[in-house]
């Protein structure tokens, strides 16, 4: 073999050796089991996730790295591949040459010639066995080569692995930091108006609670890397990323909401898009409204849900009718809720639990209102889709009288007029305790059906308004009192130490019907007063005075 012809191919097979025992370059990604500092750097479990601990600069000095040592690693492989394939070729040469030098060795004269001529230092046997020892050689560096190849497949993709786990980190950083601007732009949008006002304290402390709630709320989803998505995307039957169905405490699916879990584990609701700007925008109009307030709480339903560039009835009964009804135990923020208030009827946008913004156009103020389960009447999606199989239930009185402001003297709850009503004790010898509405264990039913009137045992106690006077002995009130009023309306007055009536009685607004006292299930002296419409409690302070003691 000439001496050239060995020059080329040692070059060859010093190439195929270099590429299989040189250790990858440094930055290249290190296989499977390699030794700690070998190649790239492995990635720190949860690097630049969610929880913010890497800055932005080095989750995408991590994604360009991964990525150089990817591109690296891949064309070591294709370099070895092609120096592979070309060392497979001498091989198949080599072997062939082979073949042939002992074919024209079996084919001399006879065996003592051979040895003769090999004795001799015969050149044809000579090069026979130097074809078949270069063969052998070059097939061991091709199995070298084969090992060193799977190697660096194994390099390719651990670099691949690093590489895809950079990319998910630096999607995440994106994906937080929209979030996060998601949410600093739905706080700004619901910031309060500079020259905002409300009514009262009261019901200045119940709006700032309640805005200071829902800016938490966008904090949460923007902390856990969380936008807002679609309507459409919340009404899909498969939710995208970490999101999951969000269920009723039955267990039935909430549709058009999902849940998602916050940085510290808890889980929160979250809704569309377009319902956290009808909402922000909802509650930066709270106050006193200046200038004409309007003539319906309709408007203010529409026009919120306009800002958000979804268009709505401007008609309570087409709004009824048209929008997808929703369970009432499954209301969620954003959700149309109709209710019975002072007045008639109101119309407003869910902001928490039994709390609603709505215009109040007999006040003439934008406020969130409390809505207790007996005032409520339906609960509507705007985000759904309209169910065309779905029946609609028959539009109430209430609903289709709208909720224009009232005249003096209309119904304050359930068609109870406040004309000729009084407190049951004299002002200024009381004060309030438990409220109407209050959740506890304390009653049976989960939450409190009346007035608690704190008092000195013994405090008069008058009748609210004229009526029938019926007197029984309950175990949780002791003497009962009730005072029919007429239309299905009653008063309720427990507890009491004394009482001076007897059933069947006439009485007056005003007439001593007992005294303070603390029998039955009490834990001091007061009175407990109720006023109930057909049997369904409602908010005795709303009756008497126009307004909650809340």
């Amino acid at each position: 073999m000439s001496d050239r012809r060995w020059t080329a191919r040692l070059v060859l097979v010093a190439a195929c050796v270099s590429l299989v025992l040189v250790p990858a370059p440094s930055g290249a990604a290190s296989p499977a089991g390699a030794p700690p500092g070998a190649g790239v750097p492995t990635a720190r479990p949860g690097a630049a996730d969610a929880s913010g601990r890497d800055s932005a600069l080095d989750v995408q000095r991590r994604l360009l790295e991964t990525g150089a040592a990817h591109s690296r690693a891949a064309l070591r492989l294709d370099a070895l591949r092609q120096h592979l394939a070309d060392l497979t070729g001498l091989v198949d040469r080599a072997t062939a040459e082979a073949d042939r030098a002992a074919a024209a060795v079996d084919t001399s004269p006879g065996l003592l010639d051979a040895v003769g001529s090999w004795a001799s230092g015969d050149e044809q046997l000579d090069r026979a066995h130097e074809a078949m020892d270069e063969a052998q050689h070059l097939r061991q560096l091709a199995e070298i080569a084969t090992g060193g190849l799977a190697r660096a497949k194994e390099e390719v993709r651990a670099a691949a692995r690093e590489h895809r786990r950079a990319r998910a980190a630096a999607e995440r950083l994106e994906q937080s930091a929209a979030a996060r601007a998601s949410a600093r732009l739905a706080q700004g949008w619901s910031t309060l108006a500079p020259g905002y006002r409300a009514s009262s304290p009261e019901q200045d402390e119940r709006n700032r609670r309640t805005l200071a709630a829902w800016h938490s709320q966008l904090e949460t989803m923007g902390a856990a890397g969380v936008a807002p998505p679609s309507a459409d995307a919340l009404a899909a039957r498969r939710l995208d990323g970490d999101l999951r169905p969000a269920h009723d405490a039955v267990g039935r699916v909430i549709p058009g909401v999902a849940l998602a879990r916050g940085r510290r584990g808890d889980t929160f609701t979250v809704v569309p898009d377009v319902t956290v700007r009808a909402v922000s925008t909802a509650l930066s109009r709270l106050g006193v409204v200046t200038g004409s307030p309007g003539a319906s709480c309709v408007e203010f339903v529409r026009e919120v849900w306009a800002t958000a560039q979804v268009d709505v009835p401007a008609d309570s009964q087409d709004l009824w009718q048209s929008l997808t009804a929703a369970a009432e135990r499954q209301v969620v923020v954003g959700d149309v809720v109709f209710f019975r208030r002072q007045g008639g009827l109101g119309i407003g946008l869910s902001v928490a639990p039994r709390l609603v913004v709505a215009f109040d156009p007999t006040a003439a103020e934008v406020a969130v209102e409390k809505v207790l389960p007996s005032d409520l009447l339906a609960v509507r999606r705007v985000t759904l889709p309209a169910d065309r199989g779905a029946r609609v239930a028959a539009v109430p009185d209430v609903v289709a009288r709208g909720c224009s402001p009232a005249p003096t003297g209309a119904p304050a709850i359930g068609g109870i007029t406040r004309d000729g009503w009084s407190l049951p004790v004299a002002d200024g010898s009381f004060s309030f305790s438990a409220d109407f509405g209050d959740a506890g264990s304390l009653w049976s039913s989960g939450s409190h059906t009346g007035q608690d009137f704190a008092a000195p045992l013994g405090t008069p106690v008058t009748a609210a308004a004229a009526g029938t006077v019926t007197v029984e002995k309950v175990g949780w009130a002791g003497q009962l009192v009730r005072i029919d009023h007429g239309d299905g309306v009653e008063t309720w007055y427990a507890h009491m130490s004394l009482v001076s009536v007897a059933t069947g009685d006439l009485v007056d607004a005003g007439t001593v019907v007992g005294a303070v006292g603390s029998e039955g299930n009490s834990t001091g002296p007061h009175l407990h007063f109720e006023v109930r419409r057909d049997g369904v409690p409602v908010d005795p302070m709303v009756v008497l005075t126009g307004a909650s003691s809340r």
